[in-house]
């Protein structure tokens, strides 16, 4: 008699061919470079200065201001929220932040404001090891504060997103994350463009 036991199915859930977990694996490893590259940019910033801070805030607000509207109906209380902060930080400095250029980009799915959603998200992830390069003396409500919903609330709504998703929710959450760091890119290149 066969005493072979079938395999377990996966526990995550699936989107299209794929199980939540491979969605987050191929998003973060398709952003992969984009993520690298936004990161060496900020990392040029000298955030114990005040030149630097301000302007670490600035393309925050530059970025958050094209986004905030792109991204899910859950993420408005928090990304309204993060815009007051930055704004906050940037009046304690009593800077008047003068517009920046907006990068175009409209989110026209679900899975594209997922996409944005994870960009927005994550960038909390890092805050806490940010704020150490910050002066002790420097507003940081923008740094230090807490969101309503966390990382892990966002990756259960993924999940259940994932449950209900189409075959193409993927490459399309792809290209809403990508669009993401792009914005944050061209929002602290077009700072840095000012000390040119």
């Amino acid at each position: 008699m066969n005493n072979i036991k079938p395999q377990s199915r996966p526990s995550e859930p699936f989107v299209g061919s794929m199980f939540l977990g491979d969605l987050r694996a191929q998003v973060r490893e398709a952003t992969r470079v984009d993520h690298e590259r936004l990161d060496d940019t900020l990392s040029q910033l000298d955030l114990s200065s005040y030149h630097g801070y301000a302007s670490f805030l600035r393309a925050h607000l530059a970025a958050f201001t094209s986004l905030s509207g792109q991204s899910r109906t859950e993420d408005a209380d928090d990304c309204s929220a993060m815009l007051r902060c930055i704004q906050d930080d940037l009046h304690a400095f009593s800077i008047h932040a003068s517009p920046l250029p907006h990068t175009p980009f409209v989110a026209r799915s679900v899975p594209i404001r997922f996409g944005v959603a994870y960009v927005i998200r994550g960038s909390r992830l890092g805050a806490h090891v940010l704020r150490q390069r910050v002066s002790h003396s420097s507003a940081t409500s923008y740094l230090d504060f807490r969101p309503r919903v966390t990382w892990s609330d966002f990756l259960r709504q993924l999940n259940e997103f994932s449950s209900v998703a189409q075959g193409d929710a993927v490459p399309q959450m792809i290209a809403g994350a990508k669009a993401g760091f792009n914005v944050f890119a061209a929002s602290v290149s077009a700072i840095k463009c000012e000390f040119q």
